[in-house]
C-alpha cells in the first residue's frame, strides 16, 4: 500500500474510513484515462470490423461509465458485454462464433 501511495501521491486510507478528496481526484483521473483508451480501441475495432456494433469482454468491459461514453459520443451504435466468471473471458470466442453463423 505504501508503494501505491508513493506512486500516486495520495495518503493511505484505513479500511474503516472514507476516502478523501485526493482519492476522488485519482479515481476521476483514472476513469478519464480509461475512457480515452477504450475510445481509441473501440474506434480501431469499428474501423477494422466495418461495423458499429461492438462486443467486449473482460474487466474494463464492465465499466458502465466507459460503455456509456462510447454510446453517448456515437462511436458505436450497439454494445454487447460478454460476461465471464474469469478474466480470461472464455465467453468471447463463443460470442464470435455465434455472430458468424
Amino acid at each position: 500500500m505504501q508503494q501505491f501511495a508513493a506512486a500516486f501521491a495520495v495518503p493511505s486510507v484505513s479500511p474503516d474510513s472514507l476516502p478523501q478528496g485526493p482519492h476522488a481526484d485519482l479515481a476521476a483521473s483514472i476513469q478519464a484515462w480509461t475512457e480515452r483508451v477504450v475510445e481509441h480501441l473501440a474506434t480501431v475495432a469499428v474501423q477494422r470490423a466495418n461495423s458499429r456494433r461492438l462486443c467486449m469482454a473482460g474487466g474494463v468491459a464492465l465499466n458502465i461509465m466507459s460503455n456509456s461514453y462510447l454510446l453517448d459520443r456515437g462511436i458505436i451504435d450497439a454494445l454487447a458485454v460478454a460476461f465471464s466468471t474469469a478474466s480470461s473471458s472464455a465467453t468471447l470466442p463463443v460470442a464470435l462464433r455465434v455472430a458468424r453463423e
